[in-house]
């Protein structure tokens, strides 16, 4: 097995003696990933062990977000991801959480780009089970430290001061939200903010954007309203 993408939480190769068949390697039992990934047919035809920290199956390429942008950039000249990409994007993290709350109770503190990987340049799963937390009651409850350069934060976890502390599932959504922006936009800037222009950069990118008024749009919009519990993630 050829080893191409490594990190704290997984590791991802290929078969040698063929290159179309891919393995995940999670390093610890990864049931509710995996099935947010299979059941929601994202990769279709794939299998795990009963272990739940393997998920194989069959494609063409598969890349971390950031070699997908740069062979974008390489073609166009910028990292921004077309609109029909955004919404393919958008369609699979959604469905991928989604499956996540309904069937695990279960929700991502946030996103962050350095865990979403791109099949096939047209499928889009999201790893980590690092920041998985467990919806009771509708809540999160949050028991570690962690910082700016760890996620895309919601502006409501800027402001926790102790721990442990509560806080509404919907949290995920700005984050979720944010990172569609980031991939649409291609702007590195977005993300390098400091914890006074989270807010502002996003309404002044949002009021911006050339997809003003579309579907999208307003998706992102229901995302990234301020009021936690407010927020939601439907494409109408």
């Amino acid at each position: 097995m050829n080893i191409i993408i490594k990190n704290p939480i997984f590791q991802i190769g290929y078969d040698k003696d063929n290159k179309n068949t891919y393995k995940i390697f999670f390093n610890s039992y990864n049931e509710a990933i995996i099935k947010s990934i299979t059941k929601t047919k994202i990769i279709l035809g794939a299998t795990t062990t009963e272990k739940y920290n393997t998920l194989t199956f069959k494609a063409t390429s598969l890349q971390t977000f950031e070699e997908y942008q740069k062979d974008i950039e390489k073609e166009t000249g910028e990292k921004k991801i077309n609109y029909e990409s955004i919404l393919k994007m958008t369609h699979n993290l959604a469905a991928q959480l989604n499956y996540l709350i309904i069937n695990n109770s279960k929700t991502f503190l946030g996103y962050s780009p350095e865990n979403l990987i791109v099949i096939d340049k047209n499928k889009y799963i999201y790893l980590s089970n690092e920041y998985l937390l467990d919806i009771d009651d509708e809540q999160v409850i949050i028991t570690f430290p962690f910082s700016q350069s760890d996620f895309l934060l919601s502006p409501e976890l800027l402001n926790i001061k102790e721990i442990p502390s509560f806080i509404n599932y919907k949290v995920t959504y700005f984050s979720f939200g944010y990172l569609i922006l980031y991939a649409l936009l291609g702007d590195d800037n977005l993300i390098n903010n400091t914890e006074k222009t989270i807010q502002e950069k996003i309404k002044f990118q949002m009021e911006t954007t050339s997809i003003k008024n579309t579907k999208l749009y307003w998706l992102l919009k229901r995302c990234l309203v301020e009021e936690t519990k407010n927020r939601s993630i439907l494409f109408i």
